[in-house]
């Protein structure tokens, strides 16, 4: 299964348009052969049921193979027609998708305002080929109401055109997306099932009391572990990854936020993501981003958002990010893998800073496991 990215397309500082995308997704058992197939893996490729959502499929020279794919918020005006920031967007996925030389390039609106054939869609396909012409423009164009099971889907656009007889559209029904194999590979790799909204990706990471004592003292600030040296922090850190504690005292709290706003501890920490900790990793940095405030939540939701990045799940990262930013927009690393989102860097271009993370551990008395993020991907 090959790695997912995400990136993030800012309009302007103020106002954050969102996308998610996705690298390489192939089915797990081969290329997707039919077009309910297709449509079905969707919500798959991103780890939640897109609604009211634009989506791009962009295929392998092999013509079956999915080698990216991005959603996008169906954003339209009053008259139906893509609203002004739904239209930069999309120019900013053409000059994106045009490194990737597909041989396809497939739009599948999923929506229930009007009737499946509604020229509403076949309009906004319309508008979405010309934008696209730098990649290629749309080839074959789709819409359905949901992506659920026994939702009826229907051709709308072909090659760059649109079809000048509807008694010759292709027409289908969805299967489970829950039970496709894409869904069903991603749970059985990340332990998550796919979400019913991206919504509830943000509801994983709403605040929760900072600890779990009858009486909390938030003692996060009052200087009991400032002699603590980096070395017993990331040996904190290490312990709460692999023991997974199911209770979380005050004192522990303190400490981990300590450990993960040193940024040599923070660096190191990074590269659990890529071996057996990973599970481990991640629940940590949840659980952390919820108890949190300030600089500690944006510490720990920008591990969680490097943890889902390189490893392609890109829903998940631009939500942590989002939460990081929000709590502190001063924290570098955010800020870095932020920038990093917005202009195309794939996950790959993360590795490089794995090493560092090597290093660094070693440097404070830890041998990290040996990589194994590549090897299961």
């Amino acid at each position: 299964m090959g790695h997912r990215g995400s990136w993030r397309v800012l309009s302007s500082a103020d106002e954050p348009k969102m996308f998610d995308m996705s690298l390489r997704k192939e089915s797990p058992h081969g290329p997707i052969r039919t077009v309910s197939a297709l449509l079905t893996a969707i919500p798959g490729f991103f780890g939640f049921i897109p609604e009211r959502s634009l989506v791009l499929l962009a295929l392998a020279p092999d013509g079956r193979t999915v080698q990216a794919s991005v959603r996008l918020d169906l954003d339209l005006g009053l008259d139906g027609s893509p609203a002004r920031p739904m239209l930069n967007e999309i120019d900013n996925l053409a000059r994106i998708l045009r490194g990737y030389g597909s041989a396809d390039l497939i739009a599948v609106i999923g929506d229930d305002r009007f009737d499946l054939d509604s020229r509403t869609y076949e309009e906004i396909l319309s508008i979405v080929d010309r934008r696209m012409r730098r990649c290629g423009g749309i080839g074959r164009g789709y819409v359905c109401g949901r992506f659920a099971e026994g939702e009826h889907w229907m051709q709308i656009w072909e090659h760059s055109a649109a079809l000048t007889s509807r008694s010759s559209l292709q027409r289908g029904v969805l299967t489970d997306p829950r039970t496709s194999p894409t869904a069903v590979s991603d749970a059985v790799h990340s332990g998550r099932l796919l979400l019913a909204s991206r919504a509830e990706i943000a509801s994983m990471l709403a605040p929760a009391p900072h600890c779990d004592d009858g009486f909390c003292s938030t003692i996060a600030d009052d200087g009991r572990f400032d002699d603590e040296p980096p070395q017993e922090l990331l040996v904190a850190i290490y312990e709460a990854v692999v023991m997974e504690p199911d209770r979380f005292s005050c004192e522990r709290v303190a400490e981990l936020e300590r450990a993960i706003c040193d940024v040599q501890v923070r660096d190191a920490a990074l590269g659990f993501t890529v071996t057996d900790l990973r599970a481990g990793a991640e629940v940590l940095w949840r659980e952390l981003t919820r108890r949190l405030t300030g600089t500690g939540r944006a510490s720990a939701a920008t591990l969680l958002a490097h943890l889902h990045y390189i490893a392609g799940e890109g829903s998940f990262a631009g939500v942590a990010l989002d939460v990081a930013r929000e709590a502190d927009r001063t924290w570098k690393l955010a800020q870095l893998l932020d920038h990093s989102l917005r202009n195309g860097l794939r996950p790959d271009n993360l590795w490089h800073l794995i090493g560092d993370s090597y290093d660094a551990a070693a440097e404070l008395g830890l041998v990290l496991p040996h990589a194994t993020l590549r090897d299961a991907g």
